[in-house]
């Protein structure tokens, strides 16, 4: 009971961080996904987030969030449009009502980046199913590239 509390504790504190540093989604949203993969065996790209960012399904009014902890992000898998990295131990994934933080779980999972630059859904926070299964959980606006380089950084890019 103590570790639920204290999680809670640390997203609604990653949320205000949020609110403060004017990071917004865009409202893509939330909505599962099941997704295919193929597990990449020796990867060659990294996600490092400089900072813990914090993520809501929309702008107004979230109802529910997401906590990118900081640390790099290991590349496992990929499909046609997405580059999988997985946290370094979990995200926290966060049910908010009027604002408030009301239920959360740490989960195994990490950002799913979108190979193309033009993509609606850039990226997105997914969690482990099976080797080569991902679920999507939480859809990311275009406005996410606009923190690269500063809440976040991509090695061994093709770009």
């Amino acid at each position: 009971m103590v570790n639920n509390k204290n999680s809670l504790s640390i997203l609604m504190i990653g949320l205000v961080v949020l609110l403060l540093s004017g990071c917004k989604s865009v409202g893509v949203g939330s909505g599962f996904e099941e997704r295919l993969v193929s597990v990449i065996e020796m990867p060659t790209r990294s996600l490092s987030f400089t900072d813990a960012v914090v993520w809501l399904d929309n702008a107004q009014q979230g109802k529910r969030g997401v906590r990118f902890l900081q640390g790099e992000y290991a590349l496992e898998a990929e499909d046609d449009d997405y580059w999988y990295f997985h946290a370094p131990s979990v995200i926290e994934m966060g049910v908010l009502e009027g604002g408030n933080v009301v239920a959360g779980k740490r989960m195994a999972g990490g950002l799913m980046l979108a190979k193309s630059p033009q993509a609606t859904v850039a990226a997105g926070a997914y969690l482990d199913s099976e080797a080569e299964r991902k679920i999507m959980v939480l859809k990311i606006g275009r406005d996410f590239l606009d923190l690269k380089g500063n809440k976040w950084l991509l090695s061994n890019s093709t770009e």
